[in-house]
């Protein structure tokens, strides 16, 4: 799996290079920007293929890392050559290309590796994941997996026992979260919006509750399905 992945490589940086460099048009109108554009100009020539280059090998390295924990007999050699396969790879690859930080590169790399058989009905949640790798930063992800940690031991039948006690506890430990974060508060409450709007995190609401001001977040079972993909 990793050999084909690593072919398209030079391919794929030689284009996002091309697609500038042939656009004569632009490059004499970014390199005509006061103070910015010769550095732009070199970004988005020759530097900005290095950067690319040097993002793909450390994701390739990864890749290899979660590729060896993958016993060969297990692996479907029909998906491998699959359509599916091959537009989840370019997912990857692009996501790979906008991400700086190894720990990204590391999950990118460990949620195509368990692609396979990975469907929940109507998603490819290795595509889902790997989407929600672009978008959120490397702190919506550690925040996120700090809630992860405090509540996934959590279940329906704890709340059911009482709903009160068991807000009163997440309010605890988000509060616990926010200190742990080293997020200035105002920031973080943004953290978890934008987490909510991924589907991860949720208001905790139910029926019966005496104070719905503000309640504290739970996690969902789409988060539950993301951890126990990257985690297993």
């Amino acid at each position: 799996m990793v050999t084909k992945l690593v072919e398209h490589v030079d391919a794929i940086a030689e284009k996002v290079t091309n697609v500038y460099v042939e656009r004569q048009w632009l490059q004499a109108l970014i390199v005509s920007i006061p103070t910015f554009g010769g550095a732009l100009d070199l970004l988005l020539s020759v530097k900005g293929r290095e950067i690319v280059k040097k993002r793909f090998e450390r994701f390739f390295h990864e890749l290899k890392e979660e590729a060896k924990k993958i016993a060969e007999d297990k692996v479907d050699k029909d998906y491998l050559n699959s359509e599916e396969f091959y537009d989840l790879v370019r997912e990857a690859m692009e996501a790979a290309a906008k991400s700086r930080e190894q720990e990204k590169l590391q999950l990118i790399a460990r949620a195509l590796c368990k692609s396979e058989g990975n469907d929940e009905g109507y998603l490819n949640l290795s595509n889902e994941i790997i989407k929600l790798l672009v978008d959120l930063s490397l702190s919506d992800l550690h925040v996120v997996f700090k809630i992860y940690e405090h509540q996934k031991n959590f279940c329906e039948q704890d709340v059911n026992k009482s709903i009160e006690d068991h807000r009163r506890m997440l309010d605890k430990r988000q509060a616990l979260i926010i200190q742990e974060s080293c997020i200035p508060e105002e920031d973080i409450y943004y953290i978890f919006k934008k987490l909510e709007s991924c589907g991860l995190i949720k208001p905790f609401l139910r029926t019966g509750m005496t104070n719905w001001g503000n309640p504290p977040y739970e996690i969902t079972d789409f988060l539950r399905k993301i951890m126990k993909t990257l985690q297993d």
